[in-house]
């Protein structure tokens, strides 16, 4: 076992998270190093798998797949109202369409109890740094629009798999496993991890 002294590759980091809570539209991935590199919304190989209620998947998209899909919607009389209500505070707040409607298949999905998986592979300069998974890529006033608030923004996740550098059999990553639930609050999780650079063989 030796001393990895490589500056000049990426290091990879593997992801494998559940957010029950939160549809995978308003998640987005970041990255920070301490030479001042700052990524938003990383797409290195990093996957989102939409959740239904029961966690079963009912969709996959890549991360920068900014692309609307067309769901047929089934709306009921007693909804109209609702709906022309939400329209009104849209347009008071000056949206354009894209984010009207990127802001009302959100709040359906949020009704719905939709939940993402996100996972993949983040290549990052072998430097100090951190990484984000959060909702904090929405502009501020989607994000009231959609979520009401702060203290409603419900951060619960379960880490099944987080790992740095090549895979190898037997090797036990601390935060694989990791179950963190909120149930009528908000809040925000860091993780503080230090990677030594061994490499074997």
């Amino acid at each position: 076992m030796s001393v990895d002294l490589k500056r000049g590759e990426t290091l990879p980091i593997h992801i494998n998270m559940t957010f029950p809570a939160l549809p995978c539209d308003v998640l987005s991935v970041d990255a920070i190093d301490m030479s001042g590199k700052h990524e938003v919304d990383l797409d290195t190989n990093i996957w989102k798998l939409r959740l239904n209620s029961y966690g079963h998947i009912i969709g996959t998209e890549y991360l920068t797949d900014l692309v609307e899909k067309e769901h047929e919607e089934h709306k009921h009389d007693h909804n109209k109202d609702h709906k022309d209500d939400i329209d009104e505070k849209l347009h008071a707040f000056g949206f354009d369409e894209d984010a009207e409607n990127m802001i009302k298949k959100v709040k359906h999905a949020l009704e719905s109890g939709e939940g993402c998986r996100v996972y993949g592979v983040l290549d990052v300069q072998r430097v100090a740094g951190n990484f984000h998974i959060s909702v904090h890529g929405l502009n501020i006033y989607v994000a009231q629009m959609i979520f009401g608030g702060a203290k409603n923004v419900n951060v619960s996740h379960v880490i099944h798999d987080l790992s740095f550098g090549p895979k190898y059999p037997g090797i036990h990553n601390p935060l694989d496993g990791t179950v963190r639930m909120l149930h009528d609050t908000s809040g925000t999780f860091k993780y503080y991890i230090k990677v030594w650079p061994w490499f074997c063989c």
